[in-house]
């Protein structure tokens, strides 16, 4: 079961929920520079909710960041991005959609190569922190989505 969560981004609401969140929650946010914020506070809601280490909630809030940055940043049309939360029971998968015609990248791009020192980290990041990751085209070039996935650690648990 999915829980799609449409909260608008402007109002930056807390995440509450009145029982734990299902294994598969989506959160839909507008593609704007506010949207990376937004995603990171879903994130970290979302865990702390499932009782998810604090060094692994910090490091899918980093990542989630990143990739919600990319998408909010290059795709080149539509309104909205996605990102979906799942949990597995020896991971988690963060995916983030955006419908973008331009292809993401499916590799760290070196963030030396064009000395803009404000950018290019992005894939770099999730190429060392995450556990695997992948970029797929959506069918008929209509988006891009791009996962990670980490080791589902609980807050007893040793990171």
């Amino acid at each position: 079961m999915t829980a799609l969560l449409d909260v608008p981004v402007l109002d930056h609401p807390e995440f509450h929920l009145d029982a734990p969140p299902p294994n598969r929650v989506t959160r839909r946010l507008l593609r704007d520079n506010l949207a990376p914020h937004a995603a990171r506070k879903f994130a970290t809601g979302i865990l702390a909710a499932w009782n998810i280490h604090a060094d692994t909630a910090d490091t899918a809030e980093l990542l989630v960041s990143e990739l919600v940055t990319n998408a909010a940043r290059h795709a080149n049309r539509g309104r909205h991005i996605t990102v979906t939360i799942e949990r597995g029971d020896k991971t988690l998968r963060f995916t983030v959609t955006d419908t973008g015609r331009r292809r993401a990248p499916t590799a760290p791009i070196d963030p030396y190569g064009d000395g803009d020192d404000n950018g290019g980290w992005g894939l770099t990041l999730v190429d060392v922190l995450a556990l695997d990751h992948g970029v797929y085209r959506l069918r008929g070039g209509n988006g891009n989505q791009v996962w990670f996935t980490l080791a589902a650690i609980p807050a007893g648990g040793a990171s």
